[in-house]
């Protein structure tokens, strides 16, 4: 007190001394008090933060289209192992799985090659009436057999679909499975349904095929006659399916001859250089948008044609006709 009388105590300090203790309830009260501020600034403080989203991989061009593909095929290459060994051992067998295992494998790199991870390839359920051609009878090569001829039902509209990047090169993995089929005794009948165009494109590739073989068989003796006989044979049903020669100068007879063929060496060149370039023509046949009926007609004609191959010295390709196929 000063001499006036007036009090000058000051009033207490809050400050808490050096070494002093700071109660529970005013650790507690602080605490309600900062997060009371920070929720106000839009944050909680109870609750976990979540994590940061998974950025979603964007498909690549006809994902699941190749995906089902490949899928397909491990699936008949699956029936294809499970014939005894004796089956296996079959030349038509091993050639079956041969190019089935390497559509499979150029496939499956596509679509690792554009980022799309194994376990997008190997998951799922079996995509294929091959599916169901693993359970059951029949038993032996006609199962295997019969899982290469019948097709999942969706094949040709998703090809119709497809682009025209990854369009030929599974029509043409699709007809040599066909033909596998057909060297394993499957019929592959040619479809009716396709465009007109499509007709008189095949009639117009068959006929100088008959032709071709005509001469060959004329020009051959001994085994090589009877093989290039019954070649013969095969292609002029062939024509008889795709339909009917307009009479005119595309008639057989109306062709040359890519050299002179008079002897049986070059009656056995001619067979060989005719087929292959049926067979790599296979992609050429379609206009730029084929329906669904058109890419069924010419993967079944490039089939039966294919098949009449390894008579002739021309083994069965994974992806006839496309880039990077190789003949002998």
């Amino acid at each position: 007190m000063d001499a006036g009388g007036t009090s000058t105590t000051a009033p207490p300090r809050s400050e808490v001394r050096p070494g002093a203790t700071v109660s529970r309830r005013a650790v507690v009260a602080g605490l309600f008090a900062s997060a009371g501020l920070l929720a106000g600034c839009g944050l909680r403080l109870d609750l976990p933060q979540p994590a940061p989203p998974t950025p979603t991989r964007q498909q690549v061009p006809d994902e699941t289209l190749l995906v089902g593909f490949v899928r397909d095929l491990r699936d008949v290459v699956a029936v294809g192992e499970q014939l005894p060994k004796a089956d296996q051992s079959r030349e038509q067998v091993k050639e079956a799985l041969r190019v089935l295992r390497d559509q499979a494998s150029v496939l499956t790199g596509r679509l690792t090659n554009e980022g799309v991870p194994m376990a997008a390839i190997d998951g799922g359920p079996p995509t294929s009436a091959a599916g169901s051609a693993t359970s059951g009878p029949p038993s032996g090569l006609t199962r295997f057999r019969s899982a290469l001829a019948l097709l999942p039902s969706d094949r040709w509209q998703s090809l119709a679909t497809a682009s025209p990047t990854s369009r030929p090169v599974l029509l043409s993995a699709t007809s040599a499975r066909l033909a596998a089929a057909v060297r394993l005794g499957a019929s592959v009948p040619i479809p009716q349904a396709g465009p007109q165009a499509v007709h008189k494109a095949l009639v117009e590739r068959t006929a100088p095929l008959v032709y071709g073989f005509e001469v060959v068989a004329a020009q051959s003796d001994g085994a090589a006659r009877k093989t290039a006989l019954a070649t013969l044979d095969a292609l002029r049903l062939l024509l008889a399916e795709v339909g009917p020669v307009v009479p005119g100068p595309a008639l057989p007879g109306g062709w040359q001859l890519p050299y002179a063929v008079t002897r049986p060496e070059a009656a056995a060149r001619l067979a060989h250089d005719v087929l292959v370039r049926a067979i790599d023509g296979t992609t050429t046949i379609l206009p730029v948008s084929p329906p669904a009926p058109a890419l069924a007609e010419v993967a079944a004609w490039s089939a039966r044609v294919q098949a009449l191959g390894a008579a002739h010295g021309i083994p069965l390709m994974a992806f006839p006709g496309t880039s990077g196929t190789a003949r002998p």
